[in-house]
């Protein structure tokens, strides 16, 4: 049986390399920004 008989789900397609970077680029700022909006949170609502 040939690997052509099985179809793929474009959710299992490998993006572009530009599009990975942009997504892993994405990814990380969200790491980074949630950490820091908590801090900014909590120090507004405790009044800091």
């Amino acid at each position: 049986m040939t690997s052509d008989a099985i179809p793929t789900d474009p959710v299992d397609e490998i993006l572009p390399l530009k599009s990975l970077i942009l997504y892993g680029f994405q990814h990380v700022l969200v790491m980074a920004a949630s950490p820091i909006t908590a801090v900014f949170l909590v120090a507004q609502t405790t009044g800091i």
